[in-house]
């Protein structure tokens, strides 16, 4: 979160509000003579209240009241926060009362990207004031922004409901560099390629690079000569307070730019380039105007004179990590940096760095992890606080030679820099590798990675030398070394060993988001990058010999197109038409290898948050295009089921050398974020692609069902307990929301997205049954919101109804709190899975090995017929049996397994299974979302094929189409409608795509299809006795 604070604000201004013409009409009736009117029925009244002798209270006393509340005064003190929460990303304006010691939020302003930096500002810019003198313009209570785009946002903060900001500075900057970056990028990155290689050959723009430029922004004026600006984010921002026309601004293309507030805004007016690595942190001189302070990634602090950058008074300090912030003493004769190796130092402004302390009055190792927030206390010159990614906040008296520490406190919130709460598991954005005959993944936000020989069982390692709370890792083999990067590290990692865990940064890196590294036959290295919902994803080449530094120019690949391909339009069922989607996740594959092999560049869409997160895939004869969109897009996607979504993974070959997805599974109930890996199998089809090349084509039917490890086929086992009788020992209840515990500050915390929780269609779900418990999904994602129509459902069904977003909570954490499924009758059970909710966990970080859930599961066999506790025919009773293979109490069995699943080693007649808890982790209750058991049902015989099918694609709108089927003699469990691209099926094993129905329904409407593209379609009949695969094709 990027915070300033204000004091002073707007100058006579009122908030926002306009005088209406009714307004001043009341004014000229008030003007009138004060005249009583006789009505037909002798009723006497005034024109005007205030014409009734008999009113004495003034009517506008109360408007007053209410307008000083609404208005922002001088003598307010303002606190501004710039916030992403959800899709959202606001402004959010407190104001405090001091003498109450009351801080209440006033308004938000929506910001349209991610902010990075906000400033606080007095000073009107011209270009909205329409003045060229200062002295002309009205001060006020601005905000400036910097935000992942290359420009600056200045917003007023008086002015509520605010649309569009005062101005932007250098947004013509960027909108030039855009228009640049898509002329001919391409062809000259493909021939910057060939150059490298020898040999000459023509390239040209891969999809959405050619004949489309991106849209310009309004043009706000422009120096003569040409616009300047920054090619890259905005990282940091500094207002001068003595030089009030000045802002600075620090940005990831490693240059300090200063900006004219009274001058034109379409450049800036300097541009400081003595950073050769990204410039995080800025602050003026408290006493000096001329005076500027910088630190950045290439592990330097810079002070100059803005007057002669170059000049004699220029010093330099070095550091021994990346900078994170800088602060000026009270006095201005020194300062402070911060770094991302958790030191805090101190340097005098009047000697440059050097020797083995690199000059440093004092060191201090303030934090574990990186300190990314530090500041004196206005009131006490002497006292310095820091925050750090350990999640602390320490208080330092630094009047000594030495600092010493005042307080310190755990402020229960994660990573500083990062609200953590509210607590949950998160595990995304998968990267598999293959290396030194093991398996190895890395995933987001995970403290580690993990290493398998057979994608089953799998190790953390714990490592030193890597950013572990990263985003989206990716890693790539180079001659027997393994080199990692991430979203925001903007560095490479390298190791031999990985199991040792020991890793060495070897380079800086321009800033790639959500990267993805690959190493091409001939030893060329590209990332492909991109993470946006208003650009496209882009590959380079890098060269690791020179520092991997780019070489050629960046080609646009992928972007997103929502309104002809209905998967990429966001919602769990793709129905939030005409929201941009994200585009994100690269990867690339090359095969066959060699040459002459094809390079699949695989992009993720439409959101993390949604069941509908597939990843599509384009081809290419050259890795920097042109690629060519392959028409059966999603090649990855499992849009519903228990567990739903598929997007921002990676494709790889195992040592066998099949091939395996690995991809992102939603929940997003918590958090957006709260995610999970899913592995699935897949296959590249012969022909079926572009151009007749391979299609990569990844199996999600049943992909939350058992699966194979070795060639990721399904057993013939069912799934036995959907919608079964359930019962518990207890059930939770959330309490009354009052706003001040720490379970309704979580509760505050989590995702609102009812719309898109459970976005069901009319035709498949219409009864009162199911409008009901769609509404229960749309108020599990704040369980405590006080405006809740209907109170979340954590009955024992909820995990039985085959959702991951759904569960069912006892009323504590005890040990002996139980839930127990009846299956109704004697069923051949061959596996179960138990997936743990942790409702009302409060964790923030790693959890002990010792604190993992334990419990044991038991089991009637019902074999004469009776219910637990009824006698038998034979005179005894059904007893529970414990099931040793999910005996979980013992010390040496426990693991931390959140989705734990058995395959029993020889089947096992149930009719009950009841799981019982021994110890639930961090502080949760005992809750489950899935309690699943597969096997067969022997008294069962499989159902008939599916007859009657019916497709018709939508006249208005061929993203979709509405499928139907004649309903079966008896009823079923589950309907599997698949599809795939007419042109290239060659029947229905070549089906890929799939939805799962609930047996009770008939029909389905699916809007991920592409405009101008005829599929074929199949549907298969499920219930407890197997599958019987569809006969009937239809296209459609």
């Amino acid at each position: 979160m990027a915070a300033a604070s204000s004091s002073s604000s707007q100058r006579g201004k009122a908030a926002g509000k306009r005088r209406s013409a009714e307004d001043e009409a009341d004014e000229e009736d008030d003007d009138e003579e004060a005249t009583p009117v006789l009505t037909a029925g002798n009723i006497m009244y005034y024109r005007s209240n205030k014409e009734d002798p008999n009113i004495t209270i003034n009517e506008d006393e109360d408007i007053d009241s209410e307008i000083d509340d609404y208005e922002i005064t001088e003598t307010d003190l303002v606190l501004l926060g710039a916030r992403s929460d959800e899709q959202l990303s606001n402004l959010e304006v407190y104001i405090y009362e001091e003498p109450v010691d009351n801080l209440y939020p006033h308004h938000d302003i929506p910001l349209p990207v991610f902010p990075l930096c906000v400033a606080w500002l007095d000073h009107h810019p011209a270009a909205a004031a329409g003045a060229s003198s200062s002295t002309s313009r009205p001060r006020g209570n601005y905000a400036a922004v910097g935000t992942f785009a290359p420009y600056i946002e200045i917003w007023d903060l008086d002015v509520i409901d605010a649309l569009e900001p005062v101005c932007v500075l250098g947004a013509e900057a960027a909108a030039a560099a855009a228009d640049s970056q898509f002329t001919s990028a391409a062809a000259e990155a493909l021939a910057a390629s060939e150059r490298q290689k020898g040999s000459k050959k023509d390239g040209a723009a891969g999809e959405g690079a050619a004949g489309k430029k991106p849209k310009r922004k309004k043009k706000l004026g422009g120096a003569s000569g040409g616009p300047q600006g920054h090619t890259d984010a905005v990282m940091c921002l500094s207002w001068n307070t003595l030089k009030p026309n000045l802002l600075a601004s620090g940005s990831a293309d490693a240059t300090v730019r200063l900006w004219d507030l009274d001058g034109d805004v379409g450049g800036s007016t300097m541009a400081l380039t003595q950073h050769t690595d990204k410039v995080q942190a800025l602050a003026w001189h408290p006493t000096e105007a001329a005076g500027l302070l910088s630190a950045g990634f290439d592990k330097r602090a810079i002070a100059v004179d803005v007057r002669a950058p170059a000049g004699p008074t220029a010093r330099e300090w070095q550091l021994t990590a990346d900078a994170e912030r800088v602060r000026w003493s009270p006095g201005g004769m020194s300062f402070v940096v911060s770094s991302e190796d958790g030191l805090v130092k101190c340097f005098d402004i009047r000697h440059s760095g050097g020797g083995a302390s690199g000059g440093a009055v004092w060191s201090l190792q303030a934090h574990s992890g990186a300190t990314a927030a530090l500041d004196f206390c206005p009131a006490a010159s002497d006292i310095l606080a820091t925050g750090g990614q350990d999640k602390l906040v320490k208080v330092w008296s630094v009047s000594g030679a030495k600092p010493e520490i005042v307080g310190r406190r755990n402020m229960g919130l994660g990573a500083i820099f990062d609200l953590d709460e509210p607590s949950r598991r998160e595990a995304a954005d998968p990267t598999i590798v293959v290396f030194d005959g093991q398996y190895w993944l890395f995933a987001s936000k995970s403290g580690g990675y993990w290493h398998s020989r057979d994608l089953v069982q799998w190790t953390l390692i714990e490592p030193t030398g890597l950013p572990l709370e990263d985003y989206a890792p990716t890693v790539v083999e180079i001659n027997g070394t393994l080199y990692f990067t991430a979203f925001s590290s903007a560095a490479v990692f390298s190791t031999r060993d990985p199991l040792g865990g020991k890793w060495t940064k070897v380079a800086n890196l321009s800033q790639y988001y959500d990267p993805a590294l690959f190493l091409d036959d001939d030893g060329s290295v590209y990332v492909a990058f991109g993470c946006s919902n208003n650009d496209a994803t882009h590959m380079v080449q890098l060269d690791p010999s020179a520092g991997w530094t780019e070489v050629g120019e960046r080609l646009a690949v992928a972007r997103g197109n929502g309104s002809v391909h209905g998967w990429e339009t966001p919602g769990d069922e793709n129905e939030l038409d005409g929201t941009p989607p994200w585009i994100e996740g690269s990867w690339i594959t090359k095969w066959p290898r060699g040459q002459g092999g094809k390079y699949y560049f695989q992009y993720a869409g439409p959101s993390t948050q949604y069941k509908s997160y597939g990843d599509g895939v384009l081809v290419s004869d050259h890795a920097l295009g042109p690629y060519t969109r392959d028409a059966d897009s999603p090649f990855a996607h499992k849009p519903n089921g228990f567990a739903a979504g598929a997007g921002h993974g990676s494709t790889f070959q195992d040592v066998d050398g099949r091939w395996w997805h690995a991809g992102t599974t939603t929940i997003s109930v918590r958090h957006k974020f709260e995610r999970r890996i899913g592995l699935f199998p897949m296959e590249l089809r012969p022909g079926q692609g572009p151009g007749g090349a391979a299609a990569l084509r990844m199996n999600g039917t049943l992909g939350d069902y058992p699966m194979s490890s070795i060639d990721g086929s399904h057993p013939p086992w069912m799934l036995l307990s959907y919608l079964k009788p359930t019962t518990a020992s207890s059930t939770y209840e959330p309490p009354p929301f009052n706003g001040s515990t720490a379970h309704d500050r979580a509760c505050e915390a989590r995702v609102d997205a009812p719309s898109t929780l459970r976005a069901t269609n009319a035709s498949a779900f219409g009864t009162d049954h199911d409008a009901q418990h769609d509404a229960q999904y749309d108020a599990r994602a704040t369980d405590c919101s006080p405006t809740l129509a209907l109170a979340v459902d954590y009955s024992p069904m909820r995990a039985v109804d085959e959702d991951l977003r759904t569960w069912w909570s006892a009323a504590s954490g005890a040990p002996g709190e139980w839930i127990s499924i009846d299956l109704g009758a004697p069923v051949m059970v061959h596996a179960i899975q138990l997936n743990f909710a942790e409702q009302n966990s409060s964790a923030l970080g790693k959890l002990p090995p010792s604190d993992a859930c334990r419990y044991y599961v038991e089991y009637t066999t019902g074999s004469e017929g009776g219910k637990v506790g009824e006698e038998s025919k034979g005179g005894a009773t059904d007893e529970w049996l414990v099931l040793p293979a999910l005996d979980r109490r013992a010390p040496a069995v426990v693991r931390d397994a959140p989705h734990d699943y058995v395959e029993l080693s020889q089947p096992t007649t149930m009719r009950q299974v009841r799981v019982t808890s021994a110890h639930t982790p961090a502080g949760a209750l005992f809750s489950l979302s899935g309690f699943r058991v597969f096997g067969l049902n022997p008294a069962a015989q499989p159902p008939p094929p599916v007859a009657g099918l019916a497709v018709e694609r939508a006249h208005d709108d061929a993203r979709q189409a509405n499928v139907s089927w004649l309903a079966p003699p008896a009823p079923l469990s589950l309907y599997l409608v698949r599809y795939g691209v007419a042109a290239t099926a060659l029947g229905e094993a070549d089906l890929y795509h799939s939805f799962q129905v609930d047996g009770r329904e008939t029909s389905v409407r699916i809007r991920a299809l592409s405009v101008g593209v005829e599929y074929l379609f199949v549907v298969d009949a499920l219930n407890e006795a197997g599958r019987t695969v569809g006969t009937q094709l239809v296209r459609a």
